[in-house]
């Protein structure tokens, strides 16, 4: 890391040593061909100890090659040499560039760090820029109960990083799981952290109309207590206002569906993966979300190029322009006017590296006026 990526790290990091509560410990390590650490344990947050740690971070510099393997592994060491009851530990790794000494096989890795971990503790990636293999990281994140977020390259890399940290530095409750009876095809409800200013949604299907009260349970474990939170809805207060939200709910809960299918893929392998990814497409282009297997496409009146906006590969810098397509086809089927010559959307199908099948410019039906603005439309990838 170096440049500018650097000075922002450093800027960030003295901001969040700065927020750390003086009953938080923490650790710093650096590495390049070398893992070097700040302290050999974890340290209180105390006003000496901070300070020192900011006079570190202030000498931080340009560092070489990339040993992530090493490096992670000694974080996890000295989270599990020094453990604190009624803590919750977390590490987070931030890099720029992919694994380049000591082990540099990225399943190998994976596979280290799994172990090492247990399954005790949630392990956070960030990748800064587009320099870093974003699915390496990912998958190792969601491996060990944490998330992968990208970096960007940008005047606020600082606030970005702050930001992270913000979001995961106060966790109040692990091991949460929410339980509901008489209910059916529920999204994912257990969850290994609840953060301070998070929140938990969990979408799924009564399967009982008749039933009068609806009940949930949410067990979880405190600072030093196991909790359990009881509830019950009366579900005629809910079926009064259902009518005008009943769709909301219907696409949220698809939504989360989704995005839960897109995260589990990136660690299945075989059949598996490839009928969570077609799920996960079928939701996509059945509820018209924009997702990493689907684009967006936008055309504008008057015009005859299309232009098809794909979400960039991960890994690689977005590209300059979007791809067009010109008026060669007749339209999918899928398509369809919602409402008198206010709106029009068509969810298309075409396989990467193939011709795409014709998205309009413009809708010619007589009895409908043109649209006078652009339509989205939602295209699979593969």
């Amino acid at each position: 890391m170096h440049g500018r990526k650097i000075d922002q790290t450093r800027t960030a990091m003295l901001k969040i040593l700065g927020d750390l509560a003086e009953d938080d410990y923490f650790g710093l390590i650096i590495f390049d061909s070398e893992v070097d650490v700040w302290k050999a344990e974890l340290l209180q947050a105390t006003e000496r100890n901070v300070k020192q740690a900011k006079n570190f971070v202030k000498n931080i510099n340009d560092r070489g090659a990339t040993d992530i393997n090493a490096a992670v592994l000694k974080g996890v060491d000295m989270i599990k040499r020094y453990p604190r009851e009624g803590s919750a530990s977390i590490l987070i790794l931030l890099t720029d560039g992919q694994p380049t000494t000591g082990e540099t096989k990225t399943d190998r890795i994976q596979a280290n760090i799994k172990k090492a971990i247990g399954g005790k503790f949630p392990f956070y990636c960030l990748g800064f820029g587009f320099d870093v293999s974003f699915d390496f990281l990912e998958k190792m994140a969601l491996e060990n109960n944490g998330v992968a977020r990208r970096i960007y390259e940008d005047s606020d890399a600082d606030l970005q990083l702050e930001g992270f940290y913000k979001e995961v530095a106060t966790p109040l409750l692990t091991d949460v799981q929410l339980n509901y009876i008489g209910a059916a095809n529920l999204t994912q409800t257990s969850f290994r952290q609840y953060y301070n200013g998070s929140e938990i949604v969990v979408a799924g299907q009564i399967t009982d109309n008749s039933l009068e009260t609806f009940q949930t349970e949410v067990i979880a474990i405190s600072k030093n207590t196991n909790v359990t939170y009881q509830d019950s809805v009366s579900t005629k207060d809910v079926i009064d206002v259902l009518p005008q939200h009943e769709n909301f709910i219907q696409r949220l809960w698809a939504y989360l569906t989704v995005k839960q299918l897109l995260e589990k893929e990136v660690a299945l392998k075989g059949e598996e993966k490839e009928a969570a990814r077609k799920k996960a497409l079928d939701l996509s282009l059945k509820y018209e979300f924009v997702t990493p297997l689907t684009s967006m496409v936008v055309t504008k009146p008057q015009e005859e190029e299309t232009q098809v906006a794909h979400k960039p590969k991960e890994g690689m810098r977005p590209p300059k322009r979007h791809h067009s397509m010109r008026r060669k086809h007749k339209p999918s089927s899928c398509c369809k006017w919602k409402g008198y010559g206010r709106n029009f959307s068509c969810v298309l199908a075409c396989n990467s590296g193939k011709d795409c099948r014709y998205v309009p410019s413009s809708t010619r039906q007589a009895s409908k006026p043109k649209p006078a603005f652009s339509i989205a439309y939602h295209v699979p990838q593969y």
